[in-house]
């Protein structure tokens, strides 16, 4: 079956369901528009929708991103004088109407979707801690199994039109055919900044010959700017990162992966990637050849900073079983190091998450809908594991070499170590969003209020860099989302996953902490996913 006959059959037979999730996102005045505007993005990439494990989540995400990332203007909450009146469900969903695109798309994935904070948080662009801290703020004083009923209702309500199909198709056609002209400008355009390098070094080398040199003018403070495209070109990243179902390694070459991945991991050698299937393969980084090394989990996989041990948690209902294991050989039979929670969930699949290895092999795991995490000290004989006390209503936002980072809502962040089980706090941030793996140890990057992104000292009392400002801007435009995730490549360089206008499937660029030059390193077509 072609391409169009295949889009045709599935916008057939699900336009009813999209529809429905699209009026809980944007309401009844745009929930055609969006469904429309979501098919057609999907029907430039339908080869890789039908390949991916569920078409319809694929989709789904797709216009849920579409409805956070082009809001559109709500009206469709009752006046003032309805809402006094009005039942408890209709009181609720004004509630939801009246939120700005992304925290009711939080709210609509969360309860009516059913995703967990990870898979919103791709969805979003923010990582599963903002998630999480963001919907306990959204959901505090809320009954949400009240909630989820209502939106259950809401979406039974609705009266789904006729779909289009052949509008859509249409759209889809022309909007492929408007892409291929935008490449072809813009291979054209490649071409013409190259014949003009190539003509000014000639120039440069002929005046070398033959003349003394101009006068030195001093060099300009380069212009931050308005969009991520318009950074200057720089080489690709020199860490490993998913694009859609390829590994990129480092040194400029890849490998096709064979399914959705889900976390990746990367040490010195090699690149752990865990899928959604639950598989977990070993990548060697040097020679590119792969082995499968755990055969099920739970798709979550973290590694301590050396990558020396990995972690991973087991998928299913019931106790919550976490596996630790060396990275030096492969175990396909799952019979590593392994500890159950003391905590079994009395339904559902186990939201439990794993969050990470600190320098000293403390294995640090949650359960964030209950804010309750552990400490499993893998250094004995005999592991122990221990509740964490002195977090109160935080979620672990992040587990470093130095210690934790937890989050309280909805934009703060603390900072300190777990001795004996008990969180000491010794430094906080208020931000939009953060990250605090800096390999020195010392710094963090984050985005202020504004959507302006900073590279700072952690600790004003603690040690400083001679070379190093207290604070550095990068040169980067006011990002409205901040970034959804960083990665040092090595102590002065970071490397920022980011979206606008311009690049809106994100782009990974990298910024010096010591000028905040940035520039951008690649831009992405879809899903992606950089190491943890």
């Amino acid at each position: 079956m072609g391409v169009d006959e295949s889009f045709a059959e599935y916008v057939a037979a699900r336009w009813s369901m999209l529809y429905r999730l699209a009026v809980l996102l944007v309401g009844e005045h745009d929930g055609d528009g969006l469904t429309q505007a979501a098919l057609v993005k999907a029907y430039l990439i339908w080869p890789d929708v039908e390949e991916a494990a569920s078409a319809d989540d694929r989709v789904k995400a797709i216009l849920a991103a579409t409805a956070v990332h082009e809001p559109r203007t709500p009206d469709d909450q009752p006046d003032a004088g309805a809402r006094a009146g009005s039942s408890q469900g209709d009181r609720l969903w004004a509630l939801i109407a009246g939120l700005p695109p992304r925290q009711r798309a939080v709210l609509v994935l969360r309860h009516y979707e059913r995703l967990t904070d990870d898979e919103i948080g791709h969805i979003v662009k923010a990582s599963a801690g903002s998630v999480t801290a963001e919907a306990g703020a959204l959901e505090t004083g809320l009954d949400v199994d009240e909630l989820r009923a209502n939106l259950f209702a809401r979406a039974e309500e609705v009266d789904a039109p006729l779909p289009r199909v052949e509008a859509m198709l249409a759209r889809g056609r022309q909007a492929r055919r408007s892409r291929g002209r935008r490449n072809a400008a813009r291979a054209v355009g490649v071409a013409a900044v190259l014949a003009v390098l190539l003509g000014a070094t000639a120039g440069v080398r002929a005046w070398t010959a033959d003349d003394p040199p101009p006068p030195h003018r001093g060099a300009a403070t380069p212009a931050v700017p308005q969009f991520i495209s318009r950074l200057p070109r720089g080489h690709v990243p020199d860490i490993a990162y998913t694009e859609r179902r390829f590994l990129h390694l480092p040194g400029s070459r890849g490998i096709p992966l064979d399914g959705q991945p889900a976390a990746v991991v990367q040490n010195a050698h090699s690149v752990f990637v865990a899928f959604l299937s639950g598989k977990i393969i070993e990548v060697d980084i040097a020679t590119a050849t792969v082995q499968t090394y755990v055969e099920k989990s739970g798709g979550q996989l973290v590694a301590d900073p050396d990558g020396g041990q990995i972690a991973w948690l087991d998928s299913g209902v019931g106790p919550a079983t976490v596996h630790l294991r060396s990275t030096g050989a492969a175990d396909v039979t799952g019979t590593g190091d392994e500890q159950v929670f003391p905590v079994t969930l009395r339904c559902c699949d186990n939201p439990f998450r794993i969050n990470g290895i600190t320098q000293d092999g403390q294995l640090i795991t949650s359960l964030p809908a209950e804010n309750r995490a552990w400490v499993w000290d893998t250094r004995g004989v005999a592991p122990i594991v221990q509740e964490v006390s002195g977090m109160g209503n935080g979620t672990i936002h992040q587990v470093t070499p130095f210690g934790l980072v937890v989050q309280y809502p909805p934009f703060q962040y603390a900072v300190g170590q777990v001795e004996h089980g008990v969180f000491l706090q010794v430094a906080e941030l208020a931000a939009g969003n953060a990250d605090f793996s800096d390999p020195l140890g010392h710094r963090v990057v984050f985005a202020d209020e504004t959507g302006e992104v900073h590279v700072r000292e952690r600790d004003s009392r603690g040690r400083r860099s001679q070379r190093f400002g207290p604070d550095v801007r990068m040169q980067l435009p006011t990002l409205r989302g901040g970034f959804a995730g960083a990665r040092w490549e090595d102590k002065h360089h970071v490397l920022l996953d980011v979206y606008d206008a311009s690049m809106p499937d994100g782009a990974l660029v990298r910024c010096d902490d010591r000028t905040g030059v940035c520039e951008l390193a690649d831009d992405l077509e879809g899903p992606h996913l950089l190491p943890q």
